[in-house]
């Protein structure tokens, strides 16, 4: 697919049913209208969206985490991803520099993104827009949720 132009924006409240189209399109998810309306109330929520004639291309979704022992803040970015016809036409790279835009336009210490080890597309990705790997990041630990059961319990 060769995109002619490519826009990103921030999606704010008034904009609940793109998140809605976001989320099936992206995360075969239903998402009520009610439940948009949260998030996107939520200033520390960042929903970004990439369109191109009308259609929706990709997103991210990212926080802003305030910090005990520094300032400013810092944008975790949580997800990427680009429908898969619209892959390496700069999407990606147009959604992250929008990232990159962000911290600049808000002061904010860093943005960070996690992937996986075996995630090449990402990682590239992220390297092509300016990120750099810290190596010190090596191991995540997971806490499961109620769906899970408690770990803790010996049945």
């Amino acid at each position: 697919m060769k995109l002619m132009q490519v826009c990103t924006r921030r999606l704010a409240p008034g904009d609940e049913r793109l998140l809605v189209a976001v989320a099936a399109a992206h995360k075969s998810a239903q998402v009520s209208i009610e439940y948009a309306a949260q998030l996107l109330a939520n200033p520390a929520h960042y929903l970004l969206v990439a369109e191109s004639a009308g259609r929706l291309l990709g997103f991210v979704w990212a926080y802003r985490l305030e910090r005990i022992d520094q300032r400013p803040a810092q944008l975790f970015v949580y997800e990427v991803d680009v429908a898969a016809d619209a892959r390496r036409c700069g999407v990606g790279m147009r959604l992250m520099t929008h990232v990159r835009e962000i911290v600049a336009a808000e002061g904010l210490h860093e943005a960070f993104v996690l992937t996986g080890a075996g995630n090449l597309a990402a990682q590239a990705l992220y390297a092509k827009t300016g990120a750099r790997r810290d190596e010190e990041l090596s191991v995540v630990y997971i806490y499961p949720g109620a769906e899970h059961g408690d770990p803790m319990e010996k049945g």
